[in-house]
């Protein structure tokens, strides 16, 4: 079986649905599907693209685990979280459309997504969980919410491509090697103020993030601190 079309009268799909249909290459999923179960493709390594219907709110834990030919999908507005190991090892997955609604990224989302390049994620989200991006080779660009709280353990550990990242001062708590092994990483900025990052709890064996840690001031400093602002065009800069 390559393709599949569910029914208009289905409303759910439950667990390990259609897990392990490796020759699975397309399914159609009807608008009237409101939930979809954990693991529920897990396993489809044929399957290229998806829509998920807009009255789904939760993408579930392992739910695209090991679609390593997913290229492409669609997630809708009303997405409010997105489960553990839900893309891991999607390798060829080079990038995706988060959607506002989000609130929180779990642990292991896009381990192995070794294709994704950049990410965006939208206001609203407050945690990044463990492992989110690990070994995501290809990763160069991170946009991070100003309502983000709390970022995971070892959240980009191997983002071998990355260079640099804002880090916004609502950030209040880091696990440990958030950015190990990532090392291209040259400057990591912090929007708040040197006396702002000594209140934030950070974890061990992030000496990736101490050496490339710069630190927002609106003017230039007098001494030789690392200090950053933003230039006319609206990026950041090391003064």
């Amino acid at each position: 079986m390559t393709s599949i079309q569910i029914p208009d009268s289905v409303t759910s799909i439950g667990k390990w649905a259609f897990a392990g249909c490796g020759r699975l290459t397309e399914i159609k999923i009807p608008d009237g599907v409101m939930s979809i179960g954990d693991a529920a493709f897990s396993g489809c390594g044929s399957l290229t693209e998806i829509r998920i219907p807009d009255g789904v709110t939760s993408i579930g834990a392992q739910m695209f685990y090991y679609c390593d030919e997913l290229v492409d999908v669609r997630l809708p507005d009303g997405v409010t979280s997105i489960g553990k190991a839900a893309f891991f090892g999607c390798e060829r997955l080079m990038s995706i459309q988060l959607p506002d609604s989000l609130t929180c990224i779990g642990d292991e989302v896009f381990t192995q997504c070794s294709w994704l390049s950049e990410i965006e994620i939208p206001d609203g989200v407050t945690s990044i969980g463990e492992y989110a991006f690990m070994r995501c080779y290809d990763l160069w660009r991170v946009k991070l919410p100003d309502s983000l709280i709390s970022i995971g353990r070892a959240a980009f550990e191997e983002c071998s491509s990355l260079r640099d990242i804002e880090i916004p001062d609502s950030v209040k708590s880091i696990g440990e090697g958030i950015f190990f092994q990532c090392n291209k990483l040259i400057r990591a900025y912090y929007g708040g103020t040197e006396m702002d990052w000594k209140y934030v709890i950070v974890g061990d064996y992030n000496m990736e993030l101490e050496r490339a840690l710069f630190y927002y001031s609106e003017t230039q400093p007098t001494g030789e601190e690392r200090y950053w602002h933003y230039d006319e065009n609206g990026e950041p800069v090391a003064w």
